[in-house]
């Protein structure tokens, strides 16, 4: 069964701002309040994953292509990147992470969301597939695809 999780995704914040509550509890704050605009902020697609009016899980989401080649991977369809996800420390273990990628998955239904992700385990057990660089370029963490 899976948690009802509801996606929003924040308006754009001022200038050098972030689009998240600093004052909500459980994130990584260097993540999300002091470095949103250097991952790219304005031009990022802030999403909060709420239950129940409580905030469990962030993300944020790039509309952009993976700059390198990978074996065996084709045309992805209107590419976005997964470039940061969290869920709030009170939440995790909890199955929060797998319900709030879904979530974002079913929100831009239609088109391909990549990673490159540590946690391999998680992206291995949720339904992403995994592709090698064409380079050989062992040095980058694992890079997984979410089909459409």
């Amino acid at each position: 069964m899976t948690t009802p999780l509801t996606l929003r995704v924040l308006p754009p914040a001022p200038r050098y701002g972030t689009p998240f509550d600093a004052d909500t509890n459980g994130f990584n704050e260097g993540w999300w309040i002091s470095r949103w605009h250097e991952g790219s902020g304005p031009d990022a697609d802030a999403i909060k994953l709420s239950l129940d009016g409580d905030e469990v899980a962030r993300a944020m989401v790039l509309h952009d292509p993976p700059e390198a080649e990978h074996i065996g991977l084709g045309p992805l369809t209107d590419p976005l990147e997964l470039a940061r996800i969290e869920v709030a420390e009170q939440y995790r273990g909890r199955g929060f992470g797998r319900d709030a990628v879904r979530a974002i998955a079913r929100h831009y239904a239609g088109r391909d969301v990549w990673v490159h992700g540590d946690e391999a385990a998680f992206y291995e057990k949720t339904g992403w597939t995994r592709y090698e660089r064409a380079d050989g370029d062992t040095s980058i963490v694992p890079f997984f695809v979410l089909h459409a």
